[in-house]
């Protein structure tokens, strides 16, 4: 399986409006630095075929960001740029590619879902909160979804990965505690099911989604 997808670099110009979000952009000269990590973490994703074929779709190039600590993994999407993804490279704490995966997986769904939604909206009230499980406050529901959606997606290919050949066996201890992890959390937000700020649309995912997780 091949991607095409590029470590890119923004300009000074283009940085600003996610720096004042708080984003970190690492020293220029580095990025390449981490062509292997990201080959590697891409080509996890390709022990389901649909998956791989999805976040190619998505994914045209991937800008690398610092976290503020090292061992906390961050990513970000922007709904009008489509087709990128900002994610950080983790370096330390273990099971590093694993961790990349997730990040990467997550945020080409956000890119995903932005594209379902072009079809079938599925927020009705704008201003309808939920409680989230993963910002532990109440947020969006549309935001709330799009978290379920990412996680139900990590959640099914982990699983693939864990009866795979691919992984370590430490790396299946770590994919196995994060599906319980990602398990408790999607069945706190088992109520978008049933929310009415969402269309008839967005309820059918939540359930759809909630199903995937046998919740």
């Amino acid at each position: 399986y091949e991607m095409d997808c590029r470590l890119e670099i923004l300009p000074a110009s283009s940085r600003t409006r996610y720096e004042k979000a708080g984003l970190i952009f690492p020293p220029r000269d580095s990025i390449e630095d981490y062509s292997e990590i990201v080959r590697t973490a891409l080509s996890l994703t390709a022990i389901i075929p649909t998956l791989f074929v999805g976040i190619a779709m998505f994914l045209r190039s991937l800008h690398v960001l610092e976290a503020p600590e090292q061992e906390r993994d961050v990513s970000y999407s922007d709904p009008n740029v489509p087709f990128s993804i900002f994610v950080s490279i983790p370096s330390s704490g273990g099971n590093e590619r694993l961790r990349l995966t997730e990040l990467i997986v997550r945020e080409c769904m956000n890119l995903q879902i932005n594209s379902f939604e072009l079809g079938y909206p599925i927020v009705e009230m704008q201003k309808a909160q939920i409680y989230s499980p993963w910002r532990e406050t109440k947020r969006p529901v549309g935001e709330v979804l799009r978290d379920l959606w990412g996680f139900a997606v990590i959640h099914t290919l982990f699983e693939t990965l864990a009866d795979s050949q691919i992984i370590t066996s430490a790396e299946k201890v770590y994919v196995a505690k994060r599906r319980n992890g990602i398990i408790r959390e999607s069945g706190q937000a088992a109520a978008l099911a049933s929310e009415k700020g969402l269309t008839l649309a967005g309820r059918e995912v939540a359930r759809y989604l909630l199903d995937c997780l046998d919740l």
